[in-house]
C-alpha cells in the first residue's frame, strides 16, 4: 500500500530520528538541516525512501472488550449525547516497512543515512507506536527481525541502554523539542504485555482521577 500510510510512517520515523539525535544540534535552523538531507524537504529529495506493504489487516477490536484498558479507550467508546458511534481498533497487524537509499551516494552518506534509519526504526520499535492514542499504548509496535528486538541473553533494560548508547546522541538539550538524551530509563519485573499495559494505565488513571486529581471537587474535563 503506497500513499498516505507511507508519509504516515515516515512522519513517525522522522520524530524518532529527532528524538534519537537533537542533543547534537544547538541550533533549529542545523537540525532542520541535517534531517532535510536525510528524510528530505518539499525543497530537497532525502537520501532516504520508505514504502509500507500490507502484510495481515488484522481483526477488529472493540474498545469495551474483556481485558481492556478501559481508561486508555475511553474515546473510542459510543457517545449518544454527541451522536458518535463506537470506534473499533484493530489487532494483529502486520505490514513491511522498507527503507532504502532513494539516490546513489558516496560511502560517507550511505553509512549516515543507514545509521539515521537504524536509530529512527529502532526508537519507533522501542518507545512509538502507530495511530491513535500511542502515548497511551494503543498501537504498539513489534518487529521480529533480531536487529530490533532485544537479545534473549540480556535483560530488557540493560539491552535497551545498549543500543542507547549507539543511537542516541548526547549533547546540551538546549532545543525545546522532545529529546530521548538524558532520558531516565524505569524498568519493572518482566510480566505479560497486556497485563503490563493495563496496570499501567490503571495508574495513570487513579493518578489523575482518584484523591490527588479530583482533590478539589470533580470538575468534568479538568484534573489538577
Amino acid at each position: 500500500s503506497r500513499g498516505l500510510g507511507d508519509v504516515y510512517k515516515r512522519q513517525h520515523l522522522r520524530f524518532w530520528w529527532r528524538a534519537c539525535i537533537a542533543a547534537r544540534y544547538t541550533t533549529a535552523d542545523d537540525l532542520f538541516k541535517a534531517e532535510e538531507t536525510i528524510w528530505g524537504s518539499t525543497a530537497v529529495p532525502g537520501l532516504l525512501t520508505v514504502g509500507v506493504d500490507t502484510i495481515d489487516a488484522g481483526l477488529e477490536v472493540s474498545p469495551q472488550a474483556p481485558g481492556q484498558p478501559g481508561y486508555a479507550l475511553f474515546p473510542f467508546q459510543e457517545n449518544r449525547q454527541k451522536n458518535t458511534p463506537m470506534a473499533y481498533g484493530r489487532t494483529g497487524v502486520s505490514f513491511r516497512l522498507r527503507v532504502g537509499l532513494g539516490t546513489v551516494v558516496d560511502d560517507g552518506k550511505r553509512k549516515e543515512a543507514a545509521e539515521a534509519a537504524s536509530a529512527a526504526v529502532w526508537a519507533w520499535l522501542s518507545f512509538g507506536g502507530i495511530g491513535a492514542r500511542t502515548r497511551r499504548g494503543c498501537g504498539s509496535l513489534f518487529c521480529d527481525d533480531a536487529r530490533f528486538r532485544p537479545d534473549p541473553r540480556m535483560a530488557p533494560a540493560a539491552w535497551l541502554r545498549q543500543i542507547a548508547e549507539r543511537h542516541v546522541a548526547k549533547g546540551s538539550r538546549s532545543l525545546p523539542i522532545p529529546t530521548l538524551s538524558g532520558a531516565r530509563l524505569v524498568a519493572g519485573r518482566k510480566t505479560d504485555a497486556m497485563q503490563s499495559w493495563r496496570r499501567t494505565v490503571e495508574l495513570m488513571g487513579e493518578f489523575r482521577q482518584a484523591p490527588v486529581g479530583r482533590a478539589h471537587g470533580r470538575i468534568p474535563g479538568r484534573s489538577h
